[in-house]
């Protein structure tokens, strides 16, 4: 099924400072969305400012290094929620040994029969590491990095890195029940590059010595229009691309599967300008609403077409690209803390495990 592109462009011409206003106020009569497993009321837009703990065990890291994020920008992660890992040890001589255990997981059911190759070629060595810089708060774990590395066909030349993976949980707010605390530890978000059935194993594994279970981190259009609200009055590295909404097309709609929106950059803020209040460190749902109404409005105006019929399934942003079904791409350090913030609060909102 093809697929058609709808550029929209927010012009002074197209849309007057007065109307916008007269669209974006909440109103009682406005549709209610249907809300997370524990939607709150409001979300804070800002990030803590960030702690850089250390323990003993720890390698040294300069501290001017941290806000880079290596390997985590410009990359497109699949985004995973994972349950407390029971007994799982975050030091570096643990996570050589689990680097191990992993990688003769993985040459065992190989040798089953069910090979993981990529191209080719298996994962011959795992590499776990503490990846500093996404500590928020005291309470944050220290991120873990996993590598899974192949050597060549041919044995030459060096490894070649098939799947990258962090275990990561940034400024959580809620914290484990006390009873649960002395034997568990909680990554409640898990970003993963790499093949399919790489990522299954990693998991399988993860499972059976640690007692967890994992499950795709996906979004809705709740969780999406959310996101939009959040991100879209911040300038980063993509400040001069436009904001683009994809929208899924019902399947009755024969030759059409889907509609992009793009929205100037500075339309965008300006008509978020008019909903919020930037002196506000938090967003409600009713300007979320504001927002998603004002702009499905608009495009109703001009192309006679219902956003509301539809579903949102991908939001971009001049921070980060999001989608539905828990795609990610982060475009800068500058925001990525408030990025990986969000997600875990979604994902911690969705597994249910924390007390109030």
């Amino acid at each position: 099924m093809s697929s058609t592109q709808t550029p929209l462009g927010l012009s002074s011409q197209d849309v007057a400072v007065q109307s916008i206003r007269s669209i974006a106020q909440p109103s009682t009569s406005r549709k209610k969305y249907s809300s997370y497993r524990r939607t709150p009321g409001s979300r804070r837009i800002e990030a803590a400012e960030r702690v850089y703990p250390r323990s003993p065990g720890d390698a040294e890291t300069d501290d001017q290094d941290l806000p880079r994020f290596t390997g985590l920008i410009s990359t497109t992660w699949h985004t995973y929620k994972i349950t407390p890992l029971y007994k799982f040890k975050a030091e570096i001589s643990y996570l050589k040994k689990y680097g191990r255990l992993l990688a003769a997981f993985i040459e065992a059911e190989r040798k089953k029969g069910d090979a993981v190759d990529v191209e080719g070629e298996s994962a011959d060595r795992v590499e776990m590491s503490l990846y500093h810089g996404l500590q928020v708060t005291q309470d944050d774990p220290v991120a873990v990095q996993i590598l899974m590395r192949a050597q060549n066909k041919n044995g030459t030349g060096a490894m070649k890195t098939v799947l990258t993976a962090y275990l990561m949980g940034v400024e959580m707010e809620e914290k484990l029940d006390p009873h649960l605390q002395q034997a568990f530890v909680h990554y409640p978000v898990v970003l993963v590059r790499g093949p399919v059935a790489l990522t299954r194993y990693l998991f399988d594994w993860l499972r059976s010595h640690f007692d967890c279970s994992a499950s795709r981190l996906t979004f809705s259009s709740l969780d999406l229009s959310w996101i939009l609200a959040m991100w879209c009055g911040k300038e980063g590295a993509r400040s001069s691309k436009p904001v683009e909404l994809i929208y899924s097309v019902p399947p009755d709609c024969e030759g059409l599967d889907k509609i992009t929106m793009t929205i100037d950059p500075e339309d965008c803020r300006g008509i978020w300008s008019c909903i919020h209040d930037p002196g506000h460190q938090d967003v409600t749902a009713d300007e979320v609403a504001a927002l998603a109404s004002c702009l499905e409005n608009h495009f109703y105006q001009h192309f006679k077409i219902k956003l509301t019929a539809m579903q949102l399934v991908s939001v971009g942003t001049a921070l980060a690209f999001v989608g539905s079904e828990g795609k990610v791409k982060l475009f800068s350090g500058d925001n990525a803390l408030l990025i990986l913030r969000h997600l875990t609060c979604l994902a911690m909102e969705q597994l249910g495990t924390y007390q109030q």
